[in-house]
């Protein structure tokens, strides 16, 4: 404020110095100038004014010019009266210019002035491109890092079978470990394609009344692996009583398992995780807690800030995209609650704490045994069935037709829509597992003609493809699947599916001829000779 005062004191100050400067100078030219130019000097001290103290001390100089100069310039001398023609004449031509030069001025100086605000906008934008083009290429780095770290063991694992001295001991760690990676990879994308679709608001949730205990049990169940592999000492305290919230069940233990899956990467080998399980009348919380690397005071604001890990790809000896605590936090406010952290520091451990508003145990409904999915057992079997592949990536058929030929299904394969129309007059088979995004003609336009074929057998045509939102599957069953798998496909999802589709369209066949009514025969039912 005083800063203020002191510059408003000293701009205002010129205009007055100015216009005494104009008055001794121009009463030091008298005898040159006598009456003549009695508002020269005091335009040029205008002039002076604005262009070194702004519009406002101008305005002032100009006044304060036209009073000196009535005073002690004009006659009569010291008065404030200006009666001769000329004089007013002059006057009036001194305040117009002089107003219309300092309009000129402010003009010009407001068109630079939005030039300069223009030119540090366009600075300050050009920086922050800059800032998000560094950003998205270390983000890009990381994003190899992260993909290239499953691959590495899948690729060794795969040059390992190719060894045939292996014993089958180490041809099932092998397995297992290439198993992990690939749903490791699986996590990545998941987690990416979520982020798009909570950025283009079209993550939809499906809620219902769940006991949080559950939630953090089965996340831990997913976590388990890479917990053991680091063989960190993990405790559960949970609450004897339900913790129950609304929310959809799939999300809640997304998040509980990616804040897990944070601890067990952040926290040193045989490190201590304790997840805490508490809650009042108004909300249930879950903590986690770890004694890992910590977390900075000045990072711990941008920590669930979407691709934050890519801001310094390099200097940590733990590697991260940086979604999944910013999808953690998307998510639990999806469900109307709070995610929170809480680190002294690097070296000293981090706290997470997830808070969701509590509903009344009353409002949780429990499954019954006859509600639950479906669970294959070594009856069930699609021996015998006669499935069509139709999708252009050849590899993927090749592998699929055999895992399917195991399990005694009769394959046929097809790598394009057209080939595949073809195949089904032909082959006329029981399940067709199609791919959408074929070039030529698409998946959709290929289950349109086979819906269209009345006079062949009504296969199950099930969409396998690597479109995968909620928005793909409805519109796959709008345009006559009759269901949707995203790739890659679990096998075992896969059988499943088609033994329940097998088992519905053989109770809807079965169903008719149940009502078909019993003939009644009249008569004794002999026959006479004739």
């Amino acid at each position: 404020m005083e800063s203020r005062c002191r510059v408003c004191l000293t701009r205002y100050g010129f205009a007055v110095l100015a216009t005494l400067a104009a008055t001794w100078a121009r009463e030091s030219l008298d005898y040159l100038l006598d009456d003549r130019m009695p508002f020269g000097l005091y335009f040029l001290s205008v002039m002076l004014t604005v262009w070194v103290a702004g519009v406002g001390p101008a305005i002032l100089s100009l006044f304060f010019g036209v009073f000196a100069a009535a005073k002690w310039v004009i006659d009569p001398p010291y008065s404030f009266l200006v009666t001769n023609h000329a004089d007013q004449l002059a006057l009036v031509i001194y305040a117009v210019v002089g107003s219309a030069a300092i309009a000129i001025y402010w003009r010009s100086d407001s068109r630079q002035i939005a030039v300069n605000l223009q030119s540090a906008a366009n600075a300050e934008l050009t920086e922050r491109l800059r800032a998000a083009d560094r950003k998205k290429d270390n983000w890009l780095a990381l994003l190899a890092h992260e993909l290239r770290n499953p691959l590495a063991p899948i690729r060794s694992g795969i040059d390992l079978l190719d060894r045939e001295t292996l014993k089958s001991e180490q041809v099932r760690e092998i397995r297992l470990t290439m198993r992990r990676q690939t749903e490791q990879l699986l996590r990545i994308v998941e987690d990416l394609l979520d982020v798009s679709r909570y950025s283009r608001g079209q993550l939809r949730l499906e809620c219902k009344p769940v006991d949080l205990r559950d939630i953090v049990k089965q996340a831990i169940e997913m976590v388990a692996p890479s917990i053991d592999e680091q063989k960190h000492d993990l405790k559960f305290v949970r609450c004897c009583q339900p913790l129950v919230v609304n929310g959809d069940s799939t999300r809640l233990i997304q998040v509980v398992s990616n804040l897990l899956s944070n601890a067990a990467k952040y926290t040193p080998r045989g490190g201590r995780i304790q997840i805490l399980l508490d809650g009042d009348s108004e909300s249930a919380k879950v903590c986690i807690i770890d004694n890992g690397i910590g977390i900075a005071k000045e990072m711990q604001e941008s920590v669930f800030d979407l691709f934050a890990q890519a801001e310094s790809p390099r200097n940590r000896d733990r590697q991260g995209l940086g979604i999944g605590l910013a999808l953690v936090k998307s998510l639990v406010k999806m469900h109307d609650g709070l995610v929170t952290l809480a680190s002294d520091g690097p070296g000293k451990g981090s706290q997470f704490c997830v808070s969701l508003p509590r509903q009344p145990a009353e409002t949780l409904i429990e499954v019954e045994p006859a509600q639950l999915t479906h669970q294959l057992s070594d009856s069930d079997s699609l021996e015998g069935s006669t499935i069509l592949l139709i999708d252009d990536n050849q590899e993927a058929v090749h592998t699929l037709e055999a895992l399917l030929s195991l399990d005694g299904c009769r394959t046929y394969a097809a790598y394009d829509g057209p080939a595949g129309l073809e195949a089904m007059t032909v082959v006329q088979p029981d399940f067709i597992l199609l791919d959408i995004g074929m070039p030529g003609m698409d998946g959709y336009e290929v289950v349109r003609r086979i819906r269209k074929e009345a006079s062949l057998p009504r296969p199950i045509v099930v969409a396998i493809s690597g479109w995968g939102s909620d928005e793909d599957r409805q519109r796959a069953l709008e345009a006559g699947f009759d269901d949707h798998l995203a790739k890659p496909v679990d096998y075992a999802e896969l059988m499943a599916l088609l033994l329940d589709k097998a088992r519905t369209r053989d109770e809807a066949k079965a169903a008719p001829e149940r009502r078909k009514p019993i003939p009644i025969i009249a008569g004794s039912g002999r026959t006479k000779a004739k």
